[in-house]
């Protein structure tokens, strides 16, 4: 599970900080973000699901997960900063494959598709989820 945090973190920090600068930080979910005087923010969260066996007798398992970012935008800014958001994330994360081998363990994360859910304002922000779901495989020698 750390393992899988590692390596969507480090892609996400090569990934979003050229694009959009240090206008638009990005967080990780457990860091305390602090709220910017009405400047758009987000929370980067990884979600995984239970682990289960991929096939009978070997070592490998699978896991379905999701990275969540929230978006927080001053409200009446409109939502064309989620928008964008989400076709970023979209466009670098949608059917991307990491690869990682430990000491042996191979851990294979592949991306599936990308949504972006208005999830309602509140304290002075409107709120956008950007979702993208992912399978995580880690094969143990």
């Amino acid at each position: 599970m750390e393992r899988t945090r590692q390596l969507i973190a480090a892609r996400w920090a090569a990934f979003w900080t050229p694009i959009v600068g240090s206008h638009f930080p990005v967080f990780p979910d457990n860091h305390a973000a602090p709220l910017p005087d009405k400047a758009p923010y987000g929370r980067l969260t990884i979600i995984e699901g239970e682990t289960d066996p991929a096939s009978i007798g070997t070592k490998h398992t699978r896991c379905m997960g999701q990275m969540v970012v929230q978006i927080f935008l001053p409200q009446e800014t409109g939502t064309a900063h989620a928008t964008k958001a989400a076709a970023a994330i979209a466009n670098e994360f949608d059917h991307l494959e990491l690869l990682a081998d430990d000491a042996g363990t191979k851990t294979h994360i592949v991306f599936l598709t990308t949504s972006l859910t208005p999830a309602g304002a509140r304290n002075g922000y409107l709120q956008h989820n950007v979702w993208t779901k992912f399978r995580r495989d880690t094969i143990k020698p």
